[in-house]
């Protein structure tokens, strides 16, 4: 862990807050992992329309009186617990690799900004069946591949459901050679991306998970959208989104993440419908 302690002194800025406090709870991080080449495909909605879906102590956070949806493909690799984890911890080190699917918007809870997950599709670890909803926990399994090669400015991927329930495509380009650097002020890529919060719902609480990283350094992208019908299938609601704008980032070899926190305050009470708010367990 010397790693990411050490590190902590040096990273500023709003995912500051969030870093700040994984060192604060006996045996965090969890582990450390490799998050690599995500794609941040972001999406603007009436507020209205994504209140609805948010447990009631979660205020929803605003880009120019709009609501942002993000759909975020990324991979995680190279798992490193913290000796001071729980056993149980060490069986992390057989995962490779992971891909993720999220579906996220973004809230503030007590003052803390955040992320919200509504819901994740995951590859199957080793190739195994698994069912949906391991654990209780509001994600499914969906075979994926992305192919992120920034150096060719060519970045494209599909993630499919099980059982015929829909796709999600994409293709973008970059420029080749580009330079990655910092969210600018203001921009939806910083309201977006700096969040080291993670909140989502498991069985009738809220939660909340925190990672440690530096600044992102990202690039804009120029991407397409083929198919989005796994997500329209799973959440009607999204048919209201409209595609605003993309961002790629080369990602960081080494993110602290902490463990899942029960949110205990009473008011977190959850308005049902269709598959309601999700459970996760990584950012971004």
């Amino acid at each position: 862990m010397s790693l990411f302690l050490q590190s902590q002194t040096t990273w500023n800025g709003p995912v500051g807050a969030a870093r700040d406090r994984l060192p604060e709870v006996k045996g965090e991080p969890l582990a450390i992992a490799e998050w690599y080449r995500p794609i941040f495909f972001h999406y603007e909605l009436e507020p209205a329309v994504v209140r609805d879906q948010l447990p009631h102590a979660f205020k929803l956070a605003l880009h120019h009186d709009k609501a942002i949806v993000s759909l975020v493909p990324l991979t995680m690799r190279r798992f490193r617990p913290n000796p001071a984890a729980p056993l149980w911890a060490r069986g992390l080190r057989a995962i490779s690799e992971q891909r993720f699917f999220n579906l996220r918007t973004y809230v503030r809870h007590r003052g803390e900004a955040g992320a919200f997950f509504f819901w994740s599709w995951l590859s199957r670890p080793w190739g195994v069946p698994l069912p949906a909803r391991p654990f209780g926990l509001t994600c499914s399994f969906a075979d994926s591949q992305y192919r992120h090669e920034h150096e060719s400015g060519l970045l494209q991927g599909s993630v499919t459901g099980t059982a015929d329930f829909g796709r999600f495509a994409y293709h973008a380009r970059i420029e080749s050679g580009c330079q990655f650097v910092r969210c600018p002020a203001g921009s939806i890529a910083e309201f977006a991306l700096e969040r080291s919060a993670g909140y989502f719902w498991h069985r009738g609480a809220g939660r909340v998970f925190r990672a440690g990283h530096p600044p992102w350094l990202q690039a804009p992208l120029d991407a397409h959208v083929e198919d989005d019908s796994l997500v329209v299938r799973a959440f009607s609601w999204f048919k209201a989104a409209r595609f605003i704008e993309a961002h790629y980032a080369p990602g960081f070899d080494a993110v602290g993440i902490g463990r899942p926190h029960r949110l205990t305050a009473p008011q977190l009470r959850y308005r049902s419908n269709h598959h309601g708010p999700s459970a996760l367990f990584e950012l971004p």
